[in-house]
């Protein structure tokens, strides 16, 4: 039979075919069959094959590659020797493999939302997942890694991996409605994403130049429209596909509505107890309001800090290098030689690291901060222009924050399913201590009927509130877990 396969498609390519609704789905019912691991699809009573059968091949493939990153595994599609209406799909890859890559998938987008606020916006959602791509990703300048589970694995990749992550992300958990806009001409992609029913344009790529530092991430290509995103770094946006892969008109994003957002000349933000951090141009740290565009500074000592080129105490660079960012619970951020922890509830900032290695050079080392694993780092450059010569590791704690749902059982039990799956050889102790509606402590249970398989089983009475925190010891009394939970 005739084979055709994705992997032959020019990338990002346009289409001219406008598809009939029998083509149209043919196509997502392809799709469908394709999530279900299906190995034949019978196209027959769809009558798409008495047409252009090639034209329409090429629009679905055009689907798959630019809306469906999640379907990483079809290798190719063949027609039937015999009967030519029986589609034939082969995959890449064994059942165990789709599914143990789907796993690190899931894992990955659960622990970026989970970092979201209960009540935040769809603005702040969007914020909030832009900012961690940028922070935890980076350019892959070799060029080859494009896929959703590579992307993930590598926490590197170009920019249909950005693309495609933050995607998956709005569309599949947080019902943000997000699309791919491929341009063949600038070799490129980006998204388009749908914020209080109007369209927007995201390049998420863009805004994590090279070389990968954490203070160049930026928000310039956020939220911006056709027109603007024109005149934003032209050789990426000059053009793109004018039709989406079914042939329709490509959707336009006309509004400006968020031009003037404050973010706009912020750094990345962290978040931490439903606040949003971040530092302004001026280098205060500040809290973001977005529903008032507004940021508040809650320490200002930040703006006496100067990076001063390396070996000199004079000339200065203009641009601020302090980053703030969220690990294991608490926030960080970096002068030109220290890493403070601040406290959220005090606004006040503890050094807990001072760079003294090379005392006499300018006293400017550090140029950003980074979480790498399991690890907070300082990025440690002598020209920023050049990006990081090297990592420098300050708190490296192998305790994992995990997210978690509590689920109540009609018997009083309560089911506790944490992201990612546990693995441990112990036999895990899990106590859960439970707070009132201020945070305070009201009492911590044993848990019982531990059932370490990704859920953990507590039996406990009612209880008072609905604010748990679960916590997990081996037996040697080192934490595996600290994660914070509400009951949903």
């Amino acid at each position: 039979g005739r084979h055709t396969q994705p992997s032959h498609m020019p990338v990002f390519a346009d289409t001219d075919t406008v598809l009939t609704d029998n083509e149209k789905e043919a196509a997502k019912d392809m799709i469908a069959s394709l999530q279900n691991f299906e190995t034949t699809f019978d196209i027959r009573e769809y009558n798409v094959l008495s047409g252009n059968a090639q034209n329409f091949f090429q629009s679905f493939f055009s689907l798959l590659q630019n809306e469906h990153p999640e379907i990483f595994y079809l290798e190719n599609i063949s027609l039937g020797t015999n009967n030519q209406n029986i589609l034939t799909f082969t995959y890449s890859m064994t059942d165990d493999e789709i599914k143990e890559n789907q796993k690190l998938i899931d894992n990955e987008c659960k622990k970026i939302v989970s970092t979201i606020p209960k009540d935040a916006s769809d603005f702040e959602k969007t914020l909030i997942v832009h900012d961690y791509i940028t922070s935890h990703y980076e350019y892959d300048t070799s060029y080859q890694i494009r896929t959703l589970p590579d992307t993930v694995k590598e926490k590197k990749c170009v920019c249909q991996g950005y693309s495609y992550l933050f995607m998956h992300i709005m569309n599949n958990y947080l019902n943000i409605e997000c699309t791919s806009v491929p341009s063949i001409e600038c070799n490129h992609m980006w998204n388009k994403i749908k914020i209080d029913g109007k369209w927007y344009n995201v390049d998420v790529t863009a805004d994590d130049p090279t070389p990968n530092m954490s203070t160049y991430t930026n928000h310039s290509s956020f939220l911006l429209s056709d027109e603007d995103i024109k005149t934003v770094s032209p050789s990426l946006h000059s053009v793109w596909n004018d039709t989406q892969w079914d042939g329709t008109p490509a959707i336009t994003a006309e509004s400006d509505d968020y031009n003037d957002s404050v973010v706009r000349s912020a750094s990345n933000v962290a978040v931490m107890d439903g606040k949003i951090y971040c530092f302004d141009s001026d280098n205060n740290l500040c809290t973001l309001d977005a529903e008032n565009n507004t940021l508040t500074p809650v320490y200002t000592a930040s703006t006496d800090y100067i990076w001063f080129v390396y070996g000199n105490h004079y000339p200065c660079y203009k641009l601020s290098y302090s980053a703030i960012v969220t690990y294991n619970n608490k926030l960080y951020f970096n002068s030109p030689n220290k890493v403070f922890e601040f406290d959220p509830a005090t606004n006040t900032a503890t050094e807990i690291y001072e760079y003294t290695d090379e005392p006499d050079v300018s006293e400017t080392y550090l140029y950003g901060l980074a979480v790498k694993g399991t690890k907070l780092c300082a990025e440690y450059s002598t020209n920023p222009n050049s990006g990081v010569n090297e990592l420098i590791t300050i708190i490296n704690d192998p305790t994992i924050s995990y997210s978690s749902n509590i689920t109540k059982n009609d018997n009083g039990t309560y089911t506790i399913s944490v992201t990612p799956n546990i693995e441990t050889d112990d036999t895990p102790i899990l106590y859960v201590a439970e707070y009132d509606g201020e945070g305070q402590l009201i009492g911590i249970k044993l848990g019982e009927n531990q059932n370490v398989d990704g859920k953990l089983i507590i039996t406990a009475e009612s209880p008072k509130t609905d604010n748990f925190k679960l916590m997990l010891w081996d037996k040697t009394n080192n934490p595996i877990i600290n994660a914070i939970s509400d009951i949903h």
